[in-house]
């Protein structure tokens, strides 16, 4: 697959760019070959991740949540604006940008992993319609918390969220090992726990 889409940007670029010189068409080859690349491992991963993993826990929509009936229920190209990819240590938004919470509310974004590890994210807004489970459509989830990013890197992550709530353990160990195992984690990033998970009164948004 990875080498079908080189040749066709090989193609492509080559008849589209004759101004450009040829180590600097190589060049942007590379690249863009090399991100098809992530992407697909980044797939993989999660994969085999979850397939040698069965026995992860996975988190259920706290009951006052699934009576809120105007919430926005993202289809599945709607919530592809709303996915996170890694990429070279990075992550990066769909549009291709890297994220960076600087400027947000409390500094961060709010994100949800689903049952296939895919990562979403929503920044704190003011419409009551945007929730997180919409997202995922009520469905069971890995995780749900927040993220401090600074230019792609990953500075802090949370299991802070009132709409998953996880109790007597924290769902984080298998985020954790996700960001791992896609390139993203590193030593210096602040992990913040729920120190209440076993209180579902305290409230962290």
């Amino acid at each position: 697959m990875v080498f079908f889409i080189d040749m066709l940007l090989r193609v492509a670029l080559t008849f589209s760019l004759p101004l450009l010189s040829a180590q600097s068409v190589k060049d942007m080859q590379d690249a863009i070959v090399r991100d098809a690349a992530a992407r697909i491992k980044h797939i993989n991963t999660y994969k085999s991740h979850f397939e040698a993993n069965p026995s992860n826990k996975l988190l259920r929509l706290e009951p006052q949540y699934k009576s809120m009936k105007t919430v926005k229920l993202f289809d599945k190209e709607e919530r592809k604006a709303y996915e996170l990819y890694f990429r070279r240590g990075k992550i990066f938004e769909d549009s291709g940008r890297e994220l960076d919470t600087h400027g947000l509310a409390n500094g961060a974004i709010h994100y949800v992993v689903d049952k296939k590890g895919r990562f979403f994210h929503l920044r704190k807004t003011k419409q009551a319609r945007l929730h997180l489970f919409g997202l995922v459509k009520g469905e069971d989830v890995i995780c749900a918390g927040t993220m401090v990013v600074k230019h792609g890197y990953l500075k802090q992550i949370s299991d802070f969220s009132n709409e998953y709530i996880a109790i007597n353990y924290s769902p984080l160990s298998s985020v954790i090992q996700l960001l791992k195992d896609s390139g993203i984690w590193r030593k210096n990033i602040k992990v913040k726990y729920r120190k209440d998970s076993f209180n579902k009164l305290r409230q962290f948004e």
